[in-house]
């Protein structure tokens, strides 16, 4: 069984801030779903895929620029858990809190990471090198439980 300082190991170097997307891609974003009826959604998820998270300032310029409130965009990130608040770490280590994993102590895996790398469940180090967070079924866990970093994974 992995523990989580072997897990802490195995996921090193640390990583920049993400940037906020150029304002130039927000515009493009923008005009691409702006007059498309239910398109927020599908251009928020366009903003995260090029930045890999909603940033604040580009949050307020898409919502400017498609004519929709803050708040409604706030609304939305915050309630599907596909959406990022932070810019994730270079890294992702991410534990299976499935049934099954879960029964096998997927969540005390968790936990002693987030103890080891002392940082909390869905957030960055300050350096952005790592991110720790949870992750439904990957219908692996016929025996132990599962992490995986960035694209690898690993049975504890």
């Amino acid at each position: 069984m992995s523990t989580p300082t072997e897990v802490a190991t195995a996921v090193k170097a640390a990583a920049p801030k993400a940037p906020a997307a150029p304002q130039d891609e927000i515009t493009l974003i923008a005009n691409k779903w702006k007059n498309k009826r239910g398109s927020l959604i599908m251009a928020l998820h366009d903003l995260q895929s090029r930045v890999g998270y909603v940033p604040r300032e580009s949050a307020m310029k898409l919502g400017h620029l498609m004519d929709v409130p803050l708040a409604r965009i706030y609304e939305v990130v915050t309630f599907y858990n596909y959406f990022k608040l932070e810019a994730p770490g270079k890294y992702v280590i991410s534990v299976c809190l499935g049934t099954a994993c879960h029964i096998k102590g997927s969540a005390e895996l968790l936990s002693g990471m987030e103890k080891e790398l002392k940082i909390k469940e869905g957030r960055a180090l300050r350096t952005r090198s790592i991110t720790c967070r949870p992750y439904a079924a990957w219908a692996a866990a016929d025996w132990r439980p599962w992490f995986r970093s960035t694209a690898r994974c690993y049975a504890s």
